[in-house]
């Protein structure tokens, strides 16, 4: 039984059937992975980021092999390894 003017009911019914709306949404989203779409950018951009420092890393290893061999002497050559192996 309702006491109140007709506009009162309504908006009663109204706010209770948003209220309603707006739980069920909240559970449909908590189970789906909506949610997760602004995580993927950051999961880019920490993947790209590791790439260009393992390819620059690689990038100097090489460059150092490099000059390792130019230098054309054996021996500097077997102290520098044994000093990086002692690393």
């Amino acid at each position: 039984e309702h006491r109140g003017s007709l506009r009162d009911f309504l908006r009663g019914l109204g706010n209770e059937y948003a209220m309603n709306l707006l739980h069920l949404s909240g559970v449909a989203l908590g189970r789906s992975s909506l949610l997760n779409l602004p995580r993927v950018p950051w999961r880019i951009g920490t993947s790209t980021v590791s790439y260009l420092t393992d390819t620059m890393g690689l990038v100097a290893g090489e460059a150092a092999s490099l000059m390792n061999h130019l230098t054309f002497d054996d021996a500097y050559v077997e102290r520098q390894r044994q000093i990086r192996s002692q690393k």
